[in-house]
């Protein structure tokens, strides 16, 4: 079984990921490569998506995280 965090948890709530993203993304090697690939799906979910992550950033605590993709 896959462990979500809360963010992951989120990104399924806003529809930005699917489970089979979710598991695609844990099964890297690395949180860089978790982040990476991460990053990679985003980028082909149209453009609500990007907002939903940073929402979802936003609402796990992750400012710091969500004003660095912002800016």
């Amino acid at each position: 079984m896959v462990r979500i965090s809360k963010t992951g948890k989120n990104f399924l709530f806003y529809r930005i990921l699917t489970s089979d993203d979710v598991a695609t993304i844990t099964g890297e090697k690395s949180r860089t490569l978790m982040c990476v690939k991460l990053l990679e799906i985003i980028q082909f979910r149209g453009s609500k998506a990007f907002s939903c992550l940073i929402k979802a950033l936003d609402e796990t605590n992750q400012t710091h995280v969500s004003k660095i993709l912002v800016s």
